[in-house]
């Protein structure tokens, strides 16, 4: 079929067909269904989990085939494409599932990224549709009888927090503050790429963000709220690659008034200079000045607070 022995002109008799035709029919339609569900009463969010189910055959004629279960995160036990994907269990060999006969399926994944609360785990079976049920699709999923408690570490200002963060995922904290203040997250990772966002009252990610590092991927990130309000914020905080064994520490504070960086911190002979001045706390009505002592103060020509951590001025 490659094409390696020389033919000439009779590369086009190369094909055969069968004398009489095969006819491929659907197999009787089999009904199967997912009976039970057994989920742990608690669980981290982004860390593993072992959950277990039970899929039987309620037909009248066996299921015979290859297919795969799939389970999901729900938080209000329906089914539906916001639901997110814990993980799936193939079948490494074909079954032959009688009727009324079933089995007990275990998968240990990592839990997906969400916010804290009471969640159900619903459970499809034939994920893919391998095997001929006819009308009986419908049944083919359910959700635990037992919710799952998922859970975030919380990270408390001004004590470090440790934790591992393997290469190619994602963990989620919460930190709690009152409203006004500068708040500084800090990620201190061993070694690989990480990205690093914040998120008031809400699940983080690149879109969707109160707060994101700035720059390029690296171990250790920094992100900054300017002026924080009252409430819980969600840190998020991903491995783009790096060991699987990744200690990390995260760091948050409360940064006090000042000035931390000037960029660019010298001007030329050119008519503008254009300045940034990183630093907290600025307030809305903060007045910009460069001055030398005992010999002139110079106000900007323009400049604008953009937020408590970063004015920009035109000298």
């Amino acid at each position: 079929p490659w094409g390696r022995v020389y033919e000439g002109g009779q590369e086009a008799n190369n094909t055969g067909i069968t004398a009489l035709p095969m006819l491929i029919d659907l197999p009787p339609p089999t009904d199967l269904q997912v009976d039970g569900i057994t989920v742990p009463a608690n669980a981290t969010s982004g860390q593993q989990v072992t959950l277990h189910w039970v899929v039987s055959n309620h037909g009248n004629v066996p299921a015979t085939g290859l297919w795969a279960d799939s389970a999901y995160l729900s938080a209000d036990a329906v089914w539906d494409l916001g639901d997110r994907l814990i993980g799936t269990v193939e079948g490494v060999r074909a079954r032959n599932l009688k009727p009324g006969q079933s089995y007990t399926a275990t998968l240990a994944a990592t839990l997906p990224t969400v916010l804290p609360g009471t969640y159900r785990v619903i459970v499809r079976t034939d994920i893919f549709d391998d095997v001929n049920e006819g009308p009986n699709n419908a049944n083919n999923k359910a959700a635990s009888l037992d919710a799952v408690l998922i859970t975030v570490p919380e990270l408390a200002v001004g004590v470090p927090l440790r934790d591992s963060l393997p290469g190619g995922q994602e963990r989620l904290y919460a930190v709690t503050v009152p409203a006004g203040e500068t708040l500084e997250i800090t990620l201190d990772g061993g070694s690989g790429a990480a990205e690093l966002y914040a998120r008031l009252g809400a699940l983080p990610s690149s879109i969707y963000y109160d707060a994101a590092y700035e720059g390029q991927l690296a171990a250790d990130q920094v992100i900054r709220i300017p002026t924080t309000s009252a409430g819980t914020y969600y840190v998020l905080a991903r491995s783009t690659s790096g060991p699987a064994s990744n200690p990390i520490t995260l760091k948050a504070r409360f940064v006090p008034f000042g000035i931390t960086d000037v960029t660019p911190d010298a001007g030329g002979d050119g008519r503008y200079v254009h300045v940034t001045i990183r630093g907290a706390r600025f307030a809305p009505s903060a007045i910009v000045k460069l001055i030398r002592p005992q010999f002139a103060e110079y106000e900007p020509v323009n400049y604008r607070v953009v937020d408590a951590t970063r004015n920009v001025a035109v000298f």
